[in-house]
This record gives structure tokens, sequence and C-alpha cells, in this order.
């Protein structure tokens, strides 16, 4: 909705709407202009549904407060009292669950490679002690709160690589203001059957991509 008005400080998502300001003057001006908007598009907003002059806010699952953000303390608590799948229904839903904060996992796709297997067709299902070990490391990772920086458009990013002949990761940095390299996002993916005959050079070049 608001593309077309350039607003650089405001975002909708369906309904959500999260104005982002600097300061508490600056704020009050931006949803100034907001409400002028959407008074203009004959977009309703309810008052009860509405929270304003936020430090830190919980918005589709993620926290975000000053610059940084991390997975929301109601999913991860979810997440913390599952107990081992014991078949492959529950073993997608662990992974459906996990899945979500995949980018604060450094190395995801090779971590999670084990219980992958578990997923194929005409596989018997068989919850191992290294499956158990995954399941532990994935819920210990997320239940320790990571934390990422958001991604600045102002300031240089560097990309970190990794290959294996498994998966490929990656991890997006960009320094700080005292050019300390923070994280943004880890990502990676296991490898399709004809990229396992790439060359580790190859892999490393795909790993950027």
């Amino acid at each position: 909705m608001f593309t077309k008005y350039k607003i650089d400080f405001a975002c909708n998502y369906f309904d959500d709407i999260i104005v982002c300001s600097l300061s508490e003057i600056e704020h009050w001006k931006h949803l100034k202009t907001i409400f002028e908007i959407c008074e203009k598009e004959n977009f309703k907003l309810k008052l009860s549904k509405c929270v304003f002059a936020q430090t830190k806010i919980n918005f589709w699952g993620y926290e975000i407060e000053q610059g940084k953000v991390s997975p929301n303390n109601a999913n991860i608590e979810t997440i913390k009292k599952l107990q081992p799948p014991t078949n492959v229904n529950e073993l997608q839903r662990f992974l459906d669950s996990v899945n979500v904060y995949n980018k604060f996992i450094p190395q995801y796709a090779k971590l999670r490679f084990p219980l992958n297997q578990l997923l194929k067709k005409d596989v018997k299902f068989n919850w191992t002690n290294e499956c158990q070990d995954v399941f532990d490391k994935l819920k210990e990772t997320l239940t320790t709160k990571p934390v990422l920086n958001l991604y600045n458009p102002d300031v240089t990013c560097k990309v970190f690589v990794d290959a294996s002949q498994k998966s490929v990761g990656a991890v997006l940095k960009q320094p700080d203001a005292s050019n300390f390299l923070q994280t943004i996002a880890y990502h990676s993916r296991t490898l399709r059957d004809y990229e396992k005959n790439y060359a580790i050079t190859e892999l490393e070049c795909l790993a950027i991509v």
C-alpha cells in the first residue's frame, strides 16, 4: 500500500503495518503521515490492535529490538517442550517449527541432514543416537535465544561460504559502528544429486549464489 507513496519508514504485510523511527519525535511525525495515507486510502485501523512508541515488538514469530532480531519467546518455549519424534509426521512437524528460524542456525542444512534421510520414501523410521544428537542440537541452538543484526542497506556486506559433499552454507555479515562484523543471517541447503559431482571450488561458488 505504501509503495506508491515512496515511504521508507513503514511497511505492511497483509493487514499488519510496522513504522520504524530513530526517535520519538520522528515516530509521531511518521505516524501522522501513515494516518493520513490510511484515511486517503480508506484503510481502517482498529485501535485495540495498535501499539505505539514501542522499543521492542513481536512480529510474525520474531522479536525485534534496536536493530536486532531474535526468535519469539513463545515459539521457542513451544519448541523447547517438543519430545523426540516417534514417526515421520512428528518429525516433519518438528522440522517445520525449526525451519522457520533456519537463518539463526549455522550450517543448518548440514546439521539436519541425518533427519532428512528419515523423510525419504520407503525408508524405515529408525531414531538413532545420531538423530537424537541432531534433535538436541537444533533445540539447544534456538533455546539459547540466538540474536541477529538487522540488515542495513547503507553498509557494505561480507559473505563467508563453506561447502561439503552434502551441503553448502553461507553467512552474511556487516560491520557495526565499531567496525566489528555482526551476523545478519545464515543460509544453507543440501546438495541436489547432480551437484554432488561438483569440485569443491565449484561448490563454494554455488554457496555464494
